[in-house]
């Protein structure tokens, strides 16, 4: 039985969970949700359909989501782990879980401020942007750049495979790979080279050539229509 992983039509907090599921080999569907500004409530099929019967069976229904049989599960790192469990992605060992699981504290130390520059008004996106280059992507992508250099592994807890974190690692980086674009900034990893090795690495790994090139991943934007960068759109 495949998953249903339902989200909006764009990359923003779901693609670290298709790529798990593509690298895990676990089957699954995509649910679309697309924004209908032009509506009372924004989008019908989500707010007005799919959320209140959802909500029935678990209480923290949002998007991301994913259904697998019986289970409802929301919350975007909740998904990405119950994927991870699935497909044996959130370490072999007690150092490797200690290790994905404060790699993915770190990076989300980098997500989480993306909604307020990129969804905040468009007047004030170049300065909110640079801040957030100049402040927390510094600040956050020297720590992950030095634990690199620590592991000296591969991937950020592990040489043999990806992790969940990993996943979120690399689509963080490559949403600031289109979001410096807006200040012309240079690009993250021009300083930091174990960070660019593993970003190269990632891109390289067989079980995504179709997927990079699929519309989940380049035929959608970052974010959506209401953004002040909603990011490329290929």
């Amino acid at each position: 039985m495949s998953l249903t992983v339902g989200y909006w039509d764009i990359r923003g907090l779901v693609t670290p969970i298709h790529m798990a599921c593509v690298y895990g080999g676990v089957a699954y569907k995509v649910k679309d949700y697309t924004r209908q500004p032009e509506t009372s409530s924004g989008c019908p099929e989500w707010f007005d359909q799919d959320k209140k019967e959802l909500v029935k069976k678990n209480a923290f229904i949002n998007l991301p989501y994913i259904i697998d049989g019986e289970e409802i599960v929301s919350q975007s790192i909740a998904c990405l782990n119950h994927v991870g469990r699935k497909a044996g992605l959130l370490g072999e060992t007690s150092s490797e879980i200690n290790k994905n699981e404060q790699v993915l504290g770190q990076i989300l130390d980098v997500r989480n401020p993306i909604v307020a520059i990129v969804y905040g008004d468009k007047a004030g996106l170049k300065d909110r942007m640079t801040a957030h280059f100049n402040g927390c992507v510094k600040v956050n992508l020297d720590k992950l750049e030095a634990w690199l250099a620590q592991t000296k592994t591969k991937y950020f807890s592990s040489n043999e495979k990806p992790l969940t974190a990993d996943f979120v690692v690399f689509e963080v980086l490559d949403q600031h790979e289109h979001m410096k674009t807006v200040i012309d900034a240079p690009s993250p990893l021009s300083t930091r080279p174990h960070l660019k090795a593993f970003y190269e690495s990632f891109k390289s790994i067989a079980q995504f050539e179709e997927f990079f090139k699929s519309k989940l991943f380049t035929g959608r934007p970052i974010n959506n229509s209401s953004a002040a960068f909603p990011g490329p759109a290929y």
